[in-house]
């Protein structure tokens, strides 16, 4: 009796000994039954209506994933921290996911500033960090193996549309106001690199402070240089305040945008009727075309959030979501993070639905590189190019 005693003790003492061994080897976050992803995002500060939009897209898809049983038979737990667009709450919101939440991944952190310094984090730890929400250049250059994005940087939306203007709209005098962050300096590089190319150089360049609400002197200064062509390095708020201030001083220059303000409902909101005539530069699909892609997406949102209204960031978010998943079948059943950095670097022209095709690669972890103009026409905003390169 004493024998059997004792080697049923060996047995418990050896199977958890093995149990133990796989908690180690395990990956944070992964079960046999679900992965736990995060992200931060502003929900309460003041561009919440992004963030919870951008939520919004991203649960959206996981939820349709998750009804179909999940990826590999893994369910997606998405957890998102509210940082009110603060980098340092953004700090302790990737810190709570890391230490508290133990993520296995970081899926569409949201901002330039924010991204950027949680992606440090990130790194040092070297948890992928996938599709954050900024076209800043410092989230694919140089290569990051764990960091992967998604927007084409601001410097090749301006190339693109430095071109039309100058090529289309035969401008010569052409200026710029722009935001005092990598948003708006990298939107400035990419005007000056492009009309470079020209033998041209910016009239007047004009710096503010993001978050100004009073840009009557700066406009002023923008008018009395002449120029017929106006660049807003910056992203909805400020440009529809730009907007607005030239229309009460009666200049009517075109005014060309960058990024997030392209197809977003919010920017014609805030701008009204000042807005007419917007050249933008963008990559989501006009949220209410009747691509067959599009009709998806505003079904699988109203599905999910029947009060969302469709928009710009809530197509950016599914489009995130999509990667994201793409990634972890390639991965295969045997998740790790290991496997999902190589299965997003073999993914090769995915068709999100939303966006031009999405390619990575083991030297090359920018997805894409395209945009395409669009107008504000009639308080709409109606498509006048394809999706193409600065020249």
């Amino acid at each position: 009796m004493k024998a059997w005693k004792s080697i049923l003790m060996i047995l418990m003492v050896f199977s958890l000994v093995i149990a133990g061994a796989s908690m180690v080897g395990a990956e944070e976050g992964v079960t046999d039954t679900s992965v736990r992803v995060g992200s931060h995002m502003d929900l309460s500060g003041v561009i919440a209506y992004w963030g919870n939009n951008l939520r919004m897209g991203m649960q959206s898809h996981f939820n349709e994933i998750n009804e179909q049983g999940g990826i590999h038979g893994r369910k997606i737990e998405f957890i998102v921290e509210d940082d009110q667009y603060k980098p340092p709450l953004s700090m302790a919101a990737a810190k709570k996911l890391i230490s508290q939440d133990r993520i296995f991944a970081f899926v569409g952190p949201m901002g330039s500033q924010q991204a950027g310094a949680t992606m440090k984090l990130a790194l040092e730890k070297k948890i992928p960090f996938i599709c954050p929400l900024s076209s800043s250049s410092v989230f694919y250059k140089p290569l990051k193996r764990e960091v992967f994005a998604l927007f084409t940087p601001y410097e090749i939306q301006n190339g693109v549309l430095v071109d039309y203007v100058v090529e289309t709209l035969k401008a010569k005098k052409i200026g710029i106001i722009y935001q005092e962050d990598e948003v708006g300096e990298s939107g400035k590089r990419g005007v000056e690199s492009q009309l470079k190319k020209y033998n041209m150089k910016l009239v007047i360049a004009i710096p503010f402070k993001r978050g100004t609400k009073d840009f009557s002197s700066q406009v002023l200064k923008l008018k009395e240089s002449g120029v017929e062509v106006v660049f807003i390095a910056s992203i909805i708020r400020e440009p529809a305040a730009i907007i607005k201030e030239a229309a009460k001083l009666g200049w009517k220059p075109q005014f060309m945008a960058q990024g997030s303000t392209g197809a977003n409902p919010y920017f014609i909101k805030m701008a009204g009727q000042a807005c007419e005539g917007t050249l933008i530069s963008s990559q989501a699909l006009l949220p209410m075309s009747s691509e067959p892609s599009v009709v998806k997406y505003r079904e699988i949102l109203k599905k999910h959030f029947p009060k969302a209204v469709p928009g710009y960031m809530s197509q950016v978010g599914i489009t995130a979501a999509r990667v994201f998943t793409e990634g972890l079948r390639k991965a295969g059943r045997n998740l790790t993070r290991d496997k999902l950095i190589k299965g997003l670097e073999s993914m090769k022209n995915y068709e999100t639905g939303m966006w031009s095709p999405i390619s990575y690669s083991p030297t090359n972890h920018l997805g894409t590189n395209t945009c395409f103009i669009s107008k504000v026409d009639c308080g709409k905003f109606v498509k006048l190019t394809d999706y193409r390169h600065p020249k």
